[in-house]
């Protein structure tokens, strides 16, 4: 009785890694590829990106595996040269940190499928001397 508990034991436990290493591997496969950015919301307002005059920015993740350090990837706004940044996505799958030269932001991924990413961030700022918890949320297409 005892040989059986403890084998079954190992084997969910096994099912749970197999599962949880297959999250991140999965998001790494979805994200992979270049994204338009079509809209932005911020403040309870969403904005066409193409109002801002960014008609084509894009992301773009690389290839990438779940066992990789950081990924790269790269950001095209319209008119600027390409930012590239490193990336990685936590065991979930629903978290990608993004490095760039300056800085390291962490995004929660809300929608994730083969044709659309939607992501959020938030940050502490000050407008007109009031702070403020901002949420910046950015919807993309392929």
């Amino acid at each position: 009785m005892k040989k059986s508990t403890l084998v079954g034991g190992i084997l969910i436990a096994f099912l749970f890694l197999i599962s949880s290493c297959a999250k991140d591997q999965q998001a790494l496969n979805k994200l992979k590829g270049s994204w338009r950015y079509t809209k932005i919301s911020a403040l309870g307002f969403s904005f066409d990106m193409a109002q801002f005059g960014y008609t084509n920015a894009t992301i773009q993740f690389d290839e990438c595996s779940a066992k990789s350090a950081k990924c790269s990837g790269t950001i095209n706004l319209t008119g600027i040269d390409p930012t590239p940044f490193l990336y990685e996505i936590n065991k979930n799958g629903d978290e990608v940190t993004v490095s760039d030269a300056t800085t390291t932001t962490i995004y929660k991924i809300k929608k994730l499928d083969k044709s659309n990413l939607v992501y959020t961030t938030s940050y502490d700022t000050i407008i007109n001397s009031a702070p403020l918890k901002l949420e910046l949320e950015f919807t993309c297409v392929k």
